[in-house]
């Protein structure tokens, strides 16, 4: 028997009023999932209102069904909420350290140059334990593995809108090429400031990602299909 029974109806509908706070996709797998239970307990008595009533006695009252769930939802979303922070936590320690150890080198390289970003004569070297920007790319590939652990968390998280998730996936990369950028070798003026405003870039990028996905730990729903 379909669980169209007046009776079940009016306990899903009671059900559903107490769990209207909730995320709507979350509220629809459990009616959904409650629905299904009625109809194949009510279906192997045969539909009677016998078997409806001792079927809904069996399954509680609808505020212990929507506590129970309640419970589940938040457990679900406690464990998300971690992986949140960790994909957060591992993107910027993936990416900042080496973005930001570039532009040390580069503005330092500038004054001790006596030139500013308009101008030609970036330095190879600086006095920075003697670093140059070539340590910066090798700190972002041995950082790679953090990064992707990142990733994977990123990915398996649940509580995190399509749109921040994209910008977290791509943060490592962003970086990544913000580094190789420059790096290029001493040119035009305009070369050197159009690779330091792109270094710049990268990091508020990386920075805001981050704090963006942070964030939305604190409320990890799915907000976006």
């Amino acid at each position: 028997m379909s669980s169209t029974h007046p009776q079940v109806e009016a306990y899903l509908d009671d059900l559903a009023r107490m769990l209207a706070d909730i995320d709507p996709g979350e509220r629809d797998d459990i009616l959904a999932s409650v629905r299904e239970h009625l109809d194949a307990e009510i279906a192997a008595g045969h539909g009677s209102d016998a078997v409806v009533n001792a079927t809904l006695l069996r399954l509680g009252p609808p505020e212990q069904v929507a506590a129970a769930a309640r419970t589940n939802t938040s457990g679900a979303v406690r464990r998300t909420s971690g992986l949140i922070r960790v994909a957060s936590l591992a993107t910027a320690l993936a990416t900042l350290p080496g973005l930001l150890l570039m532009l040390w080198v580069k503005v330092t390289g500038l004054r001790q140059a006596g030139v500013t970003p308009l101008e030609p004569g970036w330095p190879e070297e600086v006095s920075l334990f003697a670093l140059n920007g070539v340590e910066a790319l090798y700190l972002m590939l041995l950082c790679a593995p953090v990064w992707l652990v990142g990733l994977g968390c990123a990915v398996a998280s649940e509580g995190l809108q399509r749109r921040t998730r994209q910008r977290l996936i791509w943060a490592g990369p962003t970086g990544f090429f913000a580094v190789l950028v420059t790096l290029q070798p001493e040119g035009p003026s305009i070369v050197g400031a159009f690779a330091l405003l792109v270094l710049v870039v990268a990091i508020a990028a990386v920075g805001l990602a981050c704090r963006a996905v942070w964030r939305e730990a604190e409320n990890p729903v799915a907000l976006e299909p």
